[in-house]
């Protein structure tokens, strides 16, 4: 059987929970066995945004649980419902959303700062890259608000200690931003990285940078349309709103506004849509939200930013002539800081398909764990690169020597996991500034046993 989609329609009569006056984005509403379906039609009502899922499939469908709202903004309701239904908001468009299941469990998480990154591996692309999706999330609102982008410093090291490619590392810091929030309560970025050679399953770290504002500022402002003036300016926060206009278009409503800004600071819609359109909020406090737009926009660092609108609204669930026009926005001021992340034991295999054998090498998963430290001489720089040579004893002869490129990790260790076990020379080469600076004179000798770490220090 297919499945069917589920979606709420706006009704006509009111939640009683919800006063006449209430704030269109501050909900109410409460239910000691509540169904997820009804908290959606709650959720719906008095956000103005649609809400679907199918019907089959949603673990939440079948729950009763108790929901509180009291005066809370759409990103705490959207968090309660998840974490009471096991399910994950996703935003299809500017004004609607979709449920899904919550996810398995990550493969890596981690914390940084006031934010939780968990890593799901995604896919393999056609021509053999390993793309992770990292979702971000935060407890508060205005923290999640506040990421930017993502930074320079990536690096990622297999299980051999060897940097692997990240094909999505930026030259420069990067904004990532959509017209809407994917998620409603997460933050997603995802990373590309290039396998070496199959040998490693898995990373040792991935580790990245987030970047975010210093400080992120909410604004409402309001616009009474039951005046007789049809032009109107409201400030808050350094944000300035001019109502220029509005009038009715057949079954629904045309609005012109004029908002200007700092130039030094970023502006953004709060809810779904990170535009800056607003909402209408009729008699009985029901929201209508924007139908389509005409959005001009005008940047100036020097001076300040403006953004030049002409809003269509449809007028489906409102009833009569809107009483209020509202814009939530969120104020994002510089400078962005420096969020540094470090994500461990991620899986690292096409597909979840086994590690690569090599038979005549030194690699071998069912082998052991060689752990290296490099003592560097005072003055040494500390961020080059270490070059290891190992050849293998074969009865009373030693094999060629292999070389790998290998990086040590933020604790300063190189580990070699699953080095096949035998008796070993190893040589090595420091690099650090595109030259040699120190170089092994004799061969050191080490004895890998399987499934135990060896530990060997490289001195000069």
């Amino acid at each position: 059987m297919g499945k069917r989609l589920w979606q709420l329609g706006l009704a006509l009569a009111l939640i009683t929970a919800c006063a006449p006056d209430a704030r269109a984005q501050s909900l109410h509403w409460q239910k000691q066995d509540a169904a997820l379906r009804e908290a959606l039609e709650a959720l719906q009502q008095q956000s103005g945004y649609e809400v679907a899922f199918h019907r089959s499939g949603l673990r939440g469908d079948v729950l009763r649980r108790e929901v509180t709202w009291q005066g809370v903004s759409l990103f705490d309701a959207a968090r309660t419902l998840s974490a009471a239904f096991d399910c994950q908001f996703r935003a299809v468009g500017e004004s609607r959303l979709f449920l899904v299941n919550t996810p398995p469990p990550p493969v890596a998480e981690t914390t940084a700062g006031p934010y939780r990154v968990r890593c799901y591996p995604v896919a393999t692309t056609s021509d053999g890259q390993l793309v992770y999706s990292l979702l971000v999330d935060s407890n508060s609102e205005m923290d999640l608000e506040a990421l930017w982008g993502i930074g320079t410093h990536w690096r990622t090291l297999d299980s051999l200690s060897r940097p692997v490619p990240v094909i999505s590392r930026p030259d420069q810091p990067l904004a990532v931003s959509t017209f809407f929030r994917p998620y409603v309560n997460q933050w997603p970025y995802n990373v590309r990285l290039a396998p070496l050679d199959g040998y490693a399953s898995r990373l040792r770290e991935l580790t990245g940078e987030l970047l975010a504002f210093t400080r992120v500022r909410p604004v409402r402002l309001e616009f009474d349309l039951t005046q007789a003036a049809r032009v109107q300016t409201e400030t808050a926060e350094g944000v300035e709103v001019r109502l220029e206009g509005w009038e009715r278009d057949g079954d629904g409503f045309v609005v012109h506004t004029r908002t200007t800004w700092p130039g030094d600071a970023d502006l953004i819609g709060r809810g779904i849509a990170r535009n800056l359109s607003p909402y209408l909020v009729d008699a009985q406090g029901r929201p209508m939200r924007v139908a389509d737009d005409e959005t001009e926009i005008v940047e100036d660092q020097s001076a300040r930013n403006q953004c030049t609108q002409r809003l269509e609204f449809a007028s489906f669930g409102v009833v009569g002539m809107p009483r209020r026009l509202v814009f939530e926005l969120l104020l994002r001021e510089r400078p962005l800081r420096s969020i540094p992340f470090r994500l461990q034991n991620v899986p690292f295999t096409p597909n979840g398909s086994p590690p690569r054998q090599d038979p005549a090498g030194v690699v071998d998963p069912a082998g052991g764990t060689l752990d290296v430290r490099l003592s560097l001489p005072a003055g040494a720089p500390g961020d080059g690169e270490l070059s290891l040579g190992l050849a293998r004893k074969v009865g009373a002869r030693w094999d060629a020597w292999r070389w790998m490129e290998v990086v040590p990790d933020a604790e300063g260790l190189i580990q070699l996991e699953g080095i096949r076990a035998g008796v070993y020379r190893l040589l090595w080469r420091y690099r650090a500034g595109g030259r040699s600076l120190l170089t092994a004179r004799t061969p050191v000798v080490v004895t890998v046993r399987p499934g135990k770490p060896t530990s060997v220090t490289l001195t000069t």
